[in-house]
């Protein structure tokens, strides 16, 4: 879970040149250093082995980064307002809940600690939506160092109603008796409308509520072989899921730029910050 951090711009000093003179004024500021605040990130879907769940704090931007971790949080989880689980946190410790999430049913998390004010986020777990078909395609596109652009054509049905997916794909092979996964990212020039972040593409279904998808997605680095699958996992995701897997993304990229603007990473956690997350999905298989 990425901590978050409130942004303090302080414009501290002035350097004017006229003629042969300079001018330096010194502003001096007072910095309100606000009292802190449980940073979680929870993200759980049904074919996970541990449920991933993280708990900090959150810094100002004069603080100490260290010891940010809760341990000894309580983190209780609820379905329909029926507790299902609760334990404490420790991060040295992973705890899986038992038993699954149900399609259509309000799923709240709460986490309390000695010293700060309880978080609470709730969101409805999406339904499962199947990949029809997916299948690669080459091109006579090559990237920015010559490399071919692979295009991955996927198909499904959309469910009526508004609804966001987060598209993965991932190479596949055994090595020694060992299977293997990794990530294979996607190219950052789109051509259908969708947005790509880090390992994932993310969509709206704007343009076909309730119809078949078909989408045409661009990758640089799919390599095809005899030994290696190419797996396609689509996830039905929340839409407070997709508008914080974006806003980090923004967040990040405006980082690496010391001209943009500053972005706020968005929350669905009640009373402080992070991100409640909940998904569906399914599996393709490409093979060799």
């Amino acid at each position: 879970m990425k901590v978050v951090f409130r942004n303090i711009f302080v414009l501290f000093g002035f350097y004017f040149v006229f003629g042969c003179e300079s001018l330096e004024v010194v502003v001096p500021i007072d910095v309100d250093e606000e009292a802190p605040e449980l940073a979680v990130g929870a993200y759980f879907s049904n074919d996970m082995e541990n449920y991933r769940i993280s708990v900090a704090q959150s810094v100002g931007a004069l603080s100490n980064l260290e010891n940010t971790i809760q341990d000894s949080a309580v983190v209780s989880l609820f379905e329909d307002g029926t507790l299902l689980h609760t334990y404490t946190f420790e991060q040295d410790n992973i705890e899986v809940f038992e038993g699954s999430f149900e399609e259509g049913k309000t799923y709240r998390l709460e986490v309390s600690k000695d010293g700060f004010e309880s978080v609470f986020s709730e969101d409805v777990f999406p339904i499962a939506v199947s990949i029809d078909t997916a299948y690669l395609q080459g091109t006579a596109v090559v990237g920015e160092f010559s490399e071919e652009v692979r295009r991955l054509q996927l198909q499904f049905m959309d469910t009526p109603g508004q609804n966001f997916y987060e598209i993965k794909t991932y190479a596949v092979y055994e090595f020694s008796g060992e299977e293997y996964v990794y990530p294979i990212y996607p190219a950052e020039d789109q051509s259908t409308g969708v947005v790509s972040a880090g390992e994932g593409i993310y969509v709206r279904d704007d343009n076909f509520d309730g119809e078949a998808a078909d989408l045409i997605l661009n990758y640089y680095d799919i390599e095809e072989a005899e030994d290696i699958e190419i797996v396609v996992e689509l996830r039905h995701i929340t839409e407070a899921y997709f508008a914080y897997q974006l806003s980090v993304d923004l967040a990040q990229k405006a980082n690496d730029n010391p001209f943009s603007e500053p972005v706020q990473v968005r929350s669905n956690i009640e009373n402080g910050f992070g991100i409640f997350a909940l998904w569906s999905n399914d599996f393709f298989t490409i093979a060799p």
